[in-house]
């Protein structure tokens, strides 16, 4: 009786921890360049083609950067989300703070892209030293989550 009560209680927690924690997320980072998002249909008419995913980045207007690439099915993403991407970097030990809202998506999109564009980026030679994301509903509770193994010490 006591090793089901036991296991009971151990559910209890872990489930807890969960619902604090959100998802765990499948997370890759790469540097890609402008080039690396043109397709061949946007030369005809002006528009970025994103295929089957969703691409949000700190600046807008600009390609170039660090993407973290998300794998998740993004018709599962609650309505108003929002992506918080928590950033360490060698030249700066403070972490800097980037939130964007996730734009809509293609179906059946499996992927989100999640790039520090622009300035906000100074190049492939820099890595982070340590980093956290995480997918933000739009009351602002964490749907899913992903941190370095550095984030934590």
């Amino acid at each position: 009786m006591s090793l089901r009560l036991c296991s009971v209680g151990f559910l209890a927690v872990a489930a807890s921890m969960l619902a604090a924690e959100g998802l765990s997320l499948k997370t890759s980072l790469a540097y890609k360049e402008h080039a690396d998002f043109v397709r061949l249909s946007e030369f005809f008419n002006g528009r970025e083609n994103t295929g089957r995913r969703a691409i949000v980045r700190s600046q807008p207007d600009s390609r170039t950067g660090l993407y973290f690439s998300l794998a998740l099915k993004v018709a599962e993403l609650p309505g108003g989300a929002k992506v918080k991407l928590e950033v360490v970097r060698t030249s700066a030990p403070e972490p800097k703070s980037f939130q964007m809202d996730l734009p809509q998506a293609p179906e059946g999109a499996r992927e989100v892209l999640v790039g520090l564009t622009g300035e906000d980026w100074s190049g492939p030679d820099e890595r982070p030293v340590a980093w956290r994301l995480q997918v933000l509903d739009a009351a602002g509770g964490i749907f899913a989550s992903e941190k370095s193994f550095l984030w934590g010490k």
